[in-house]
């Protein structure tokens, strides 16, 4: 039995878009990164995600972290800087970028590749062994 060795599909690694880094030791920073990663786990991984979605994911978080903050400021009794335009504003944002992103998740494709099949499955002789 003749065994080839198919070359995996290669991915190119996507750079990175922040423009700025980010302090990621801050709670706000900590609060965007941690929407960031479960909204994109939600959504079938970042690698499955459109260049449009990947900016609404990150649209959504930012929202989000300042609908947040705003949140703790009423919470702590601070609504004298609080303009009750711009929060509604954010609020119906989220909406918005909650709909377009969608509300249920997407499965992970985990089928495996030809060439993981294959390697997976290469070594069926060696199984036998191992049972016998």
């Amino acid at each position: 039995m003749t065994v080839i060795d198919l070359p995996g599909a290669k991915h190119p690694r996507r750079a990175r878009r922040d423009l700025v880094p980010l302090d990621k030791t801050s709670g706000p920073s900590r609060f965007f990164h941690r929407c960031v990663r479960e909204i994109e786990g939600d959504l079938g991984g970042r690698q499955n995600l459109s260049r449009i979605e990947g900016e609404l994911v990150r649209a959504f978080a930012g929202a989000a972290t300042t609908l947040q903050y705003l949140n703790v400021q009423v919470a702590l009794g601070d609504i004298s800087e609080l303009d009750l335009g711009s929060y509604a504003t954010l609020a119906s944002t989220l909406v918005r970028l909650g709909s377009r992103l969608g509300l249920q998740r997407r499965a992970k494709d985990i089928v495996p590749s030809l060439a993981e099949y294959l390697e997976g499955t290469g070594n069926a002789a060696a199984d036998d062994e191992l049972l016998a």
